[in-house]
């Protein structure tokens, strides 16, 4: 059950940093084929995907958050090897 969790964190962490690299092909898709819409996407951050310049929005992005920071409070401590996951923020 714990390497489950292991396994699913790392996998939500792969798809948030999919996300981020989505955006960032839509946002240079925009500005080569649609540079008139360029302007309004950058002032409303339209190619963040799973995030939000709001902190009250819920965001896939504050999923991991707060996954994050159940298991630094030690929510999810039933096993071991949690806190060795490389969640590549600097300690």
């Amino acid at each position: 059950m714990w390497n489950d969790k292991i396994e699913a964190w790392e996998e939500l962490k792969e798809i948030d940093h999919q996300l981020i690299d989505l955006g960032q092909q839509a946002e240079s898709i925009i500005n080569e084929h649609f540079p008139e819409e360029k302007s309004w996407c950058e002032a409303y951050k339209v190619f963040r995907f799973g995030q939000s310049v709001s902190t009250y929005d819920q965001t896939f992005e504050k999923l991991i958050d707060n996954i994050e920071r159940a298991r630094d409070e030690g929510y999810y401590d039933d096993g071991a090897g949690f806190d060795s996951i490389d969640d590549g923020e600097p300690e």
